[in-house]
């Protein structure tokens, strides 16, 4: 709950047609739940088989984009003390180095709430709201982008979808 309160992006959802152009809506509050499955009866392969068929069964249920949470999230109860966490996202809100972060941020408050039960996360200090209001600004800054485009000039852009080979050209 600490999480979905700290970070808009978690209750982010996205109306991709009926307007001009897509837009991001943040809902106030979302319903989500946190699934919990004890294994810890089973045997490991067991405990394996099970989670695996569960992530088969996972990778063919697609997000919504209209309709937050983009995230879910599991967790497996495997005894002696162990589980295993499962957190899917999709890309549109969480990349790489970003759930490299939120894990850490997750694990930290975790901890601190073993500790004391009513411990609050210090508040963010900028997040990507602060982001994309410098990025809207920095698009209609005709210098910046007189300069970008005078730099860019002489590149190519990349086809990412496209058939040639990029390495042939190196």
């Amino acid at each position: 709950d600490l999480m979905v309160a700290r970070h808009r992006i978690l209750r982010t959802g996205f109306i991709l047609n009926g307007y001009e152009t897509e837009l991001q809506v943040v809902y106030r509050n979302i319903g989500y739940e946190t699934g919990y499955t004890d294994l810890s009866a089973l045997s490991r392969a067991q405990q394996e088989d099970r989670i695996d068929e569960f992530m088969k069964m996972e990778r063919q249920r697609p997000f919504r984009f209209s309709s937050p949470p983009l995230w879910r999230m599991d967790v497996f109860n495997v005894g002696d003390d162990e589980i295993v966490f499962i957190l899917q996202t999709h890309h549109t809100i969480i990349d790489g180095c970003s759930d490299a972060l939120f894990r850490t941020e997750l694990h930290n408050i975790y901890h601190a709430l073993l500790h004391d039960a009513a411990a609050q996360p210090a508040p963010l200090h900028s997040d990507y709201r602060d982001f994309v209001v410098q990025q809207e600004i920095a698009t209609r800054n005709v210098a910046q982008k007189d300069f970008w485009l005078k730099e860019l000039a002489d590149f190519t852009r990349l086809d990412l979808f496209g058939t040639e080979d990029i390495f042939d050209r190196y």
